[in-house]
């Protein structure tokens, strides 16, 4: 919506219903696995033209990674995985930006430069069940923040040549209170978690790897890439 010439507003609103199943084999015999994941989601956006070639925006949005089925069959342990465990619920995460998009030298220089702020929620850890399990299971253990910036510049050098580039900054980290049982193997398992290997914490009346201010797994802080462009007419048609 138009609030005047320079001020636009926006919404989006979405409702996902997904039917989900999968078979497991606990011992043989494979039995039907079934659900029903309900979630909504949504974006909010304002944005501001400051000039013809200068513009701000602001964003919220969330978004959210369905659930799914464990196994209801421990294998290696030959033992059924409790009926909580066999289901893990969707994750959430909430994205705050403001922007900022501008052209510049007649337009043949674009840039554009956004801050962010993402809260996870309920996120999915492939991780070493309560014993005596043995086998991993995807479960929803505590959250993450991530928050940086992001730049990115488009060039046109020529009608045939554009050049471009992008550098993003996003250091994560898992909030406080976090285990993540999936750990324990790099800690010396229990023993290693006793002698104070690394932070730990008790969890389901288990001692596991506490990882609260912790990266999060193959999040990079640091992302750059860089591109050229080449776009010529052979014919009329290619």
């Amino acid at each position: 919506y138009d609030v005047t010439d320079s001020v636009t507003v926006g919404g989006e609103l979405r409702r996902d219903k997904e039917d989900r199943s999968q078979y497991s084999v606990p011992a043989g015999a494979a039995s039907l696995q079934e659900g029903t994941f309900k979630y909504t989601t949504w974006r909010f956006h304002v944005d501001y033209a400051f000039t013809p070639s200068q513009r701000f925006y602001a964003s919220a949005a969330k978004g959210v990674i369905s659930g799914y089925f464990n196994p209801t069959f421990d294998a290696v342990a030959r033992l059924p995985v409790p009926a909580e465990l066999q289901t893990y619920q969707p994750a959430t995460n909430k994205t705050y930006e403001l922007g900022w998009k501008a052209e510049w030298l007649d337009r043949r220089l674009s840039s554009e430069l956004s801050v962010f702020l993402i809260d996870y929620t309920g996120i999915q850890i492939s991780a070493t069940p309560p014993a005596p399990l043995i086998t991993n299971l995807i479960q929803n253990l505590g959250g993450a923040e991530a928050k940086g910036f992001e730049l990115a510049l488009n060039y046109s050098v020529s009608e045939a040549w554009r050049l471009g580039m992008t550098y993003s900054y996003s250091p994560t980290a898992f909030d406080s209170g976090t285990p993540d049982p999936g750990v324990a193997r790099y800690c010396g398992n229990a023993a290693g978690l006793a002698a104070g290997f690394c932070p730990s914490l008790t969890f389901r009346g288990a001692l596991l790897p506490d990882v609260s201010g912790q990266s999060l797994p193959r999040a990079p802080e640091k992302l750059a890439s860089a591109y050229a462009s080449f776009a010529k007419a052979l014919n009329g048609e290619w």
